[in-house]
């Protein structure tokens, strides 16, 4: 009789358990729809943002176009208002995004398309005032303003249909939310019920189930037998499972194998059709600035103003068509050209490379300090090449009004100081910079400069073929350095090359690094 008490005291006490059990989980359901709505209102309010701003770039765009065909100051008004209220919901936008990569990346692309956007109706209104309607119209449907504020749209758009789906995704979860407490709140009232049931029930039952004991040994018994078996054959179907995976594996590695070999095979063709192609182009090219001369110099007296100006557009076109194609020819010969890396004097190549600007060094005032530096591996010609593109690039974004001054070291990785920034390499080798006074730019683009055919000036502003530091990036990339860029504009740019003493490729001879014993200097 006192087990049916100790049965019952311990039934009653999970019936309370129960009761306590609902209230928490009723709690802790509220506080998550709480948290639910609370993203869902989030959600919309960057949705109203992004309306907001777009609907903003609307108002200044419309403002922007009156003017132009009007000439109405008035509605330059909506423009600069526009401006304005922009600023305030991209700076709202900036703080609902805290927090989430994917739109703050978004809101950057689109702070920048912005900028570009008001950078060219400021220019188109410029246009308008001092040029009159014909020229601004004519500036205007060159579509530069249009394919900004469609990629604009494009932006906002993708942004929108983020938070879209996130909007569903959080109305689904607070429907959830709502559907996981009503079940939890019945699955718990419903459990007190069967505990009190069970209670009685039990009471009943005690003397029948001491009869039912030997009955439950024989079924458990009889279970665990089968359990057994059913334990083997799992271990069987998981042989079976882990001979077709590997099995799978090695079918995968040799496709990947077979698509590498490919995509190497068709990027040595594309670099030998580059190489082909840009040398048959210099021919045409040669015999368009030779007959171009030859007119100019015979002709120039029977010519008018208009026609020496036509004949020196084409000859400069015709020039700057050359360097370009002398550039891709430089490019393309990085890996089609290319030779064994060998132990290369870089005091021999900075040398030479020297004497190549001495005349201009002379004429701008400009001075190159060179440290003692290492014999590496490499490409004596690439890095001669590599050398000079990067302090050609140093003299050519000097400050105006103050002389380039450009400093070229070395020091190994073991003796770079603890917190260096870039990261001290792992390993042997040495770190080589290359800084300059110049103009400098903005650090985000420091990795878009090593692209082909990026700028970040206008091409009468300075010249070149947006090709030099693409050039500079496969040579250091096909050597094995790691070539980073600091820079802050207005102090200048420091080029750092990581440079391993271990060959790339296990066919080129052996590096034997060392220092020359005295720094060379060498100022113009």
């Amino acid at each position: 009789m006192a087990r049916f008490f100790q049965w019952d005291f311990w039934l009653w006490s999970l019936a309370v358990v129960a009761v306590i059990l609902n209230a928490a989980l009723g709690s802790y359901n509220i506080d998550a729809m709480v948290a639910t709505d609370r993203r869902v209102e989030h959600t919309r309010a960057v949705q109203m943002e992004l309306a907001a701003l777009l609907s903003d770039m609307k108002d200044a765009e419309t403002g922007h176009r009156g003017y132009i065909i009007l000439g109405d100051p008035e509605y330059l008004l909506p423009f600069h208002v526009a401006v304005i209220a922009q600023r305030t919901h991209s700076e709202k936008l900036k703080a609902l995004a805290a927090g989430d990569s994917l739109q703050q990346q978004r809101l950057a692309t689109l702070d920048e398309l912005i900028r570009d956007k008001f950078k060219e109706m400021n220019r188109t209104i410029g246009v308008r005032e001092r040029n009159g309607l014909d020229v601004a119209s004519r500036e205007m449907s060159a579509g530069v303003g249009k394919s900004l504020m469609d990629r604009i749209r494009d932006v906002v758009a993708a942004a929108h249909a983020d938070e879209d789906a996130r909007l569903v995704l959080r109305s689904k979860q607070a429907e959830d939310q709502i559907g996981l407490a009503r079940v939890a709140t019945f699955a718990a009232a419903g459990l007190a019920i069967a505990i009190i049931l069970t209670a009685a029930i039990l009471i009943r039952a005690e003397l029948g189930r001491r009869r039912a004991v030997n009955q439950a040994l024989i079924e458990a018994k009889e279970q665990l037998e089968i359990s057994y078996e059913s334990v083997r054959e799992s271990e069987a179907r998981y042989r079976d499972l882990a001979d077709h995976f590997e099995r799978l594996v090695q079918e995968r590695t040799a496709e990947l194998h077979a698509q590498a070999q490919l995509l190497q095979s068709s990027n040595k063709e594309l670099e030998t059709f580059a190489y082909i192609a840009s040398h048959d182009l210099q021919e045409p090219l040669r015999k368009i600035q030779a007959f171009g001369d030859r007119l100019m110099r015979k002709n120039r007296e029977q010519l008018d103003a208009d026609g020496r100006d036509s004949i020196g557009r084409m000859l400069d076109s015709a020039g700057r068509m050359r360097r370009l194609i002398e550039d891709l020819l430089a490019f393309s010969r990085v890996g089609t050209g290319a030779k064994a890396l060998v132990p290369v004097n870089l005091n021999s190549v900075l040398s030479d490379v020297l004497n190549t600007f001495e005349v201009r060094l002379e004429q701008c005032g400009g001075r190159v300090v060179v440290g003692p530096l290492p014999t590496l591996p490499g490409d004596e010609s690439q890095l001669r090449q590599l050398f000079q593109n990067l302090i050609g690039n140093a003299i050519k974004f000097a400050k105006p009004g103050l002389p380039p001054a450009i400093d070229i070291h070395a020091v190994a990785f073991g003796e770079l100081p603890t917190g260096t920034d870039p990261p001290r390499p792992d390993g042997d080798g040495w770190r080589i910079a290359v800084r300059d006074n110049g103009i400098g730019f903005e650090q985000q683009y420091a990795d878009r400069i090593f692209e082909l055919f990026q700028r970040l000036h206008g091409k009468h502003e300075y010249e070149g073929t947006g090709l030099g530091l693409a050039i500079c990036k496969k040579i250091t990339r096909r050597h094995g350095i790691r070539i980073r860029v600091h820079s802050t504009p207005g102090t200048g740019s420091t080029f750092t090359l990581d440079w391993p003493l271990a060959a790339p490729e296990s066919t080129h001879a052996p590096a034997q690094a060392g220092r020359d014993s005295d720094s060379r200097r060498r100022s113009g």
